[in-house]
Formats: C-alpha cells, sequence, structure tokens
C-alpha cells in the first residue's frame, strides 16, 4: 500500500490516495504485464487502475516499501521504480507506453 498525498503520475494517469502495489513474478517471466496497481487497499479487479511489464534492476535492500519518482516539471512528479520492503530488487516503470506491455484502466 502507498498513500500519495500530492498528486503522482503513473503511466499518464494521475495517482492521488491510497493504492496497492502488486507484482506477479511468474507474469514477468513469461513476459507479461507483471505490476497491478489497484485503487484502494485489495486486489478488486474493478479498481485497477494501471498494469504494465516492469523491467527488474539490482537495488539496495529496501527497509521499507519506496517509490521512485522525477520531477516532470514544478509541482509534478512521475512514479519511475518501486521497490518492496526486504527486497533488493527495484521494479522499473517503461519509459513510455510504448516501450511495454500495459493497460490502463478508465477512472470512475
Amino acid at each position: 500500500m502507498m498513500r500519495f498525498s500530492e498528486p503522482v503520475k503513473l503511466m499518464g494517469v494521475t495517482l492521488k490516495g491510497d493504492y496497492l502495489f502488486v507484482h506477479d513474478d511468474e507474469a514477468l517471466g513469461r513476459g507479461e504485464e507483471c505490476t497491478f496497481v489497484y485503487r484502494g487497499p485489495a486486489e478488486i479487479r474493478q479498481q485497477l487502475v494501471v498494469s504494465f511489464h516492469c523491467t527488474p534492476t539490482e537495488r539496495a535492500k529496501a527497509s521499507h516499501f519506496t517509490v521512485r519518482t522525477q520531477q516532470l516539471f514544478p509541482g509534478q512528479s512521475e512514479i519511475t521504480e518501486y521497490q518492496f520492503a526486504g527486497s533488493t530488487e527495484g521494479h522499473m516503470v517503461p519509459t513510455s507506453q510504448h516501450a511495454g506491455h500495459f493497460t490502463i484502466a478508465g477512472l470512475d
């Protein structure tokens, strides 16, 4: 779970509030979408906001769930990577929607 108190972009979608990040290692191995981001605290299909195929990268062990961002312009950041607590693997977000498999669900 991650709470964004300020808006942040992820694959063209603006996130603000609580989101659940889920990673499927088996899907990654098959080259399929492996990251799923849900609005709220549960894996509810209707709450899926975006999914994509990440690029794993080696990192120092994270002590807590970590989201790395880059500033697009003052007041607007974009998520570039996330990492789970206790893991040494970061999950990089594709640099564009054309760089890998992705799905963006409509937000009501």
